[in-house]
């Protein structure tokens, strides 16, 4: 089967579908429509994921944004009291 094959099975199922009632058409454009839909949200999902990684808020082990160390820093050692010897 080359591409005139799969070209015509497609245009004989695009005039079945034409020549049914509405009622039928919904249906089966749904059930069409709606995984192909889900296929490429989650596609559009990865790709945005993927291009706004590096735009991402890091966060240290405390929860402070902009800082990608998890060491404490010099102020907060200051301010910290020590502990007697």
């Amino acid at each position: 089967m080359g591409w005139q094959g799969i070209l015509d099975a497609i245009d004989e199922a695009e005039s079945w579908l034409v020549g049914q009632s509405f009622w039928v058409q919904v249906p089966i454009l749904l059930a069409v429509l709606g995984p192909l839909s889900w296929l490429a949200a989650g596609l559009i999902d990865r790709l945005v994921e993927l291009v706004l990684r590096r735009h991402r808020t890091r966060r240290s082990a405390d929860g402070r944004p902009g800082v990608t160390t998890t060491a404490p820093s010099a102020a907060s050692d200051a301010a910290a009291p020590s502990a007697p010897s």
